[in-house]
């Protein structure tokens, strides 16, 4: 069973918006294998232009030290895969931050046991199915 949370425009009813998409976004909970692989390309995927930025600099930071203290290639790759390891736990908060950002609001936490599922259980509760 999967839980997801449910993010609406504010404002909108999260059926349909203006160009005929779905306006809710379901965002998974739990650790996101994709971003702890691809890191800077899974926010890009996302369109998470500032948390690919961030994610940027931090490698970017993190090669710097490694190289300034001198730790070795050993050393440099335990921390690269530590830095993985925590992009991909807290991959789906960056995109809940993003869309909070973007004048989303968490309309709720909906489960099932996949996203087909979570969906028709959302919006049948917003129609009283």
């Amino acid at each position: 069973m999967e839980v997801y949370t449910v993010h609406v425009k504010a404002g909108a009813d999260g059926l349909i918006d203006d160009n005929a998409r779905a306006a809710a976004v379901f965002v998974p909970e739990g650790f996101s294998f994709w971003a702890f692989l691809f890191q800077p390309f899974w926010a890009l995927w996302h369109r998470l232009w500032l948390v690919a930025a961030g994610i940027l600099i931090g490698l970017i930071l993190l090669g710097a030290i490694v190289d300034g203290m001198q730790l070795g290639a050993e050393a440099g790759f335990v921390i690269q895969i530590l830095f993985a390891i925590l992009v991909g736990a807290e991959a789906q908060n960056l995109r809940r931050w993003t869309l909070r950002r973007r004048g989303y609001e968490m309309r709720g936490v909906v489960a099932g046991e996949d996203l087909e599922q979570a969906e028709r259980r959302y919006f049948g509760a917003i129609l009283g199915v």
